[in-house]
C-alpha cells in the first residue's frame, strides 16, 4: 500500500517535471515567424490607406491638406520624410498613411508614412 502511494507520487512529480521540460524546450524553438505570416506582416504594410489633397499651409513638422472629394482638413506629420522644402501651397499630394484619424480640427492623419507630390503649384 505504501509503495502503492510513493509510485503515485514519483509518477505525479515525473510529469509535472516533463511538463516544465517540454514548455521550455517549446519557446526557443517557436520564436520564428513561418513564412505565411512573414508574408501576411508584408501585404499589411503594402496596403496602407493612401488619400489625395491640396496643399493649404507648409508648416516645420506637418502639412496642412483639403482631401479631395470631401474638402476635410487634415495635418499630416512631415517627421518621417526627407524634408518640408519639397511642398509648396497648392500642390496635389498622396498620402499614405495608418488609416487612422483624430478628430480634431483641423483633423490629424495618423501614422503618416509617405507623402507624394502628385501635381506641382505652376508658379508664374
Amino acid at each position: 500500500m505504501a509503495s502503492n502511494i510513493n509510485m503515485k507520487k514519483i509518477l505525479f512529480c515525473f510529469l509535472i517535471g516533463l511538463l516544465f521540460v517540454g514548455v521550455f524546450l517549446e519557446v526557443p524553438f517557436n520564436t520564428k515567424k513561418d513564412s505565411a505570416e512573414t508574408a501576411n506582416e508584408e501585404e499589411d504594410t503594402a496596403i496602407l490607406p493612401r488619400v489625395k489633397g491640396k496643399v493649404v499651409e507648409i508648416y516645420e513638422n506637418y502639412l496642412i491638406v483639403e482631401l479631395a472629394g470631401n474638402n476635410m482638413v487634415y495635418e499630416a506629420s512631415t517627421n518621417n520624410l526627407e524634408c518640408v522644402e519639397d511642398f509648396q501651397k497648392g500642390d496635389i499630394v498622396r498620402i499614405t498613411y495608418s488609416g487612422n484619424t483624430h478628430e480634431s480640427m483641423p483633423g490629424i492623419l495618423v501614422g503618416v508614412t509617405n507623402i507624394e507630390v502628385e501635381e506641382a503649384e505652376e508658379c508664374e
